[in-house]
Parts: C-alpha cells; structure tokens; sequence
C-alpha cells in the first residue's frame, strides 16, 4: 500500500536520494583512488624491501606497513577420508545445522520451546540499495 506525500514531501525524499547517490558515487571514486595508491605503495616498497616505512606530510607523520595474512582452507571432507572419522573428530569442532534444526522442528523430532531459549534473532543494520533505474520505474 502506497502512502500519498506532499509536494514537499516528494521534493525532500528526492533531494535525499539524490544526495545519497552523489555520496555513493563519490566513495565508489575514493575507494578506487586508495586501492590504487596502496598498490603503488606496496609495489615500491616490495621494490626496496622495506616492511615499513615514515614519512611526513605537513605536520603529519605517518607509517605504513605492509600486511601479508595467510590463510589456510581446509577440505573437511577429504582430511576426514584419509584419517577417518574417530582421528577427525579429535580435530574438528561440532557446529549446529540451522537448516537440519528448523527441519527438525517442522517435523516434530525437536520441540520449539526446548530449542527457543538457545536461541537469538540479530537483526541487521538497515540501509539503502541504489541501484541506476529507469524513468518510468517511478511509480
């Protein structure tokens, strides 16, 4: 159900959007602009093998350091396969199906209020998807 605004209204909400569109756009641009100068800076300094490095701008004085993380992905199943179950499970942690739960539930095998008091709804952070439309979209 649509609700009527006022010419004022409509003004505002449009002003808001546009706003926001200006804002998005400009950050997409920052964004692009610092992704860029960190690759400049850590290609220079992998040139000079420096892990971090001072300099001064102004007043200011700033250090970058160059952060390398690894990762490691583990295929759960194949490790199982080769050690077998009863070594796996000395090295793997046990997490809850949310899915094979709520099946559980639905088909009786688990009561709702034995689970309800483990469990917490998080809701998230409302925001805004702007996406390019076109005109007669507007409704």
């Amino acid at each position: 159900m649509k609700i009527e605004r006022t010419h004022d209204e409509e003004h505002r909400l449009e002003a808001a959007i546009a706003h926001l569109a200006i804002a998005k756009k400009t950050k997409e641009q920052a964004d692009e602009m610092v992704k860029s100068a960190e690759l400049k800076v850590i290609e220079l300094m992998h040139k000079t093998r420096e892990k971090s490095h001072i300099t001064t701008v102004g007043e200011l004085h700033f250090k970058a350091t160059v952060v390398h993380a690894e990762r490691i992905k583990v295929d759960g199943e194949g490790l199982k396969a080769t050690l077998g179950t009863r070594k796996f499970n000395t090295v793997a942690d046990y997490k809850v199906s949310q899915s094979k739960l709520t099946k559980a539930i639905e088909d009786g095998k688990i009561d709702q209020e034995v689970v309800a008091p483990f469990l917490t709804v998080q809701e998230t952070k409302p925001y805004i998807r702007l996406t390019e439309a076109q005109e007669e979209e507007n409704d």
